[in-house]
């Protein structure tokens, strides 16, 4: 009975499900790296009290200097994933729920906070606030959330 359910679903039927399920797989890896990189950087944020019960952390055994290098790196991939998104979008592939003008929106939403934590990032040192690091990720969660917001 389900397959011939399957079958009798319309073409357009099943590009509208294939176009949900590639938009929800998409947010989902966003907000995976995003997340991700927010928890190394707490990690770098936390390293002392971590040192002192013994935890081994990425900052501890790589080092802080190692640890941003990798926090820059998973930046730079979450921000060539997104221009690559917008690029595929503003092309026609039709991963865009709404129309392209909030796709662009939502998008800069996503690349203009990325591109300074990049930046404020790639200034740091053992010296540095992570803490504010750290909240500006909370802003940049704010932003993902009213991208979605615009593509649904």
């Amino acid at each position: 009975i389900e397959w011939d359910a399957m079958q009798i679903l319309k073409a357009e039927d099943l590009s509208n499900y294939k176009l949900t399920l590639s938009f929800i797989i998409a947010f989902a890896v966003y907000c995976f790296l995003a997340n991700l990189i927010r928890e190394i950087i707490k990690d770098i944020e936390d390293i002392k009290g971590d040192e002192v019960i013994g935890l081994r952390t990425l900052p501890i055994v790589a080092g802080i200097p190692a640890t941003i290098k990798v926090t820059v790196y998973l930046s730079i991939t979450l921000l060539v994933g997104i221009l690559s998104w917008l690029a595929i979008t503003i092309l026609g592939s039709g991963l865009a729920i709404s129309g392209t003008t909030s796709t662009v929106i939502a998008a800069l939403l996503l690349i203009i906070p990325l591109v300074g934590i990049i930046i404020k990032l790639t200034m740091t040192d053992e010296e540095t606030d992570f803490h504010a690091i750290s909240q500006y990720w909370k802003i940049y969660f704010i932003c993902g959330i009213i991208a979605l917001i615009l593509l649904t």
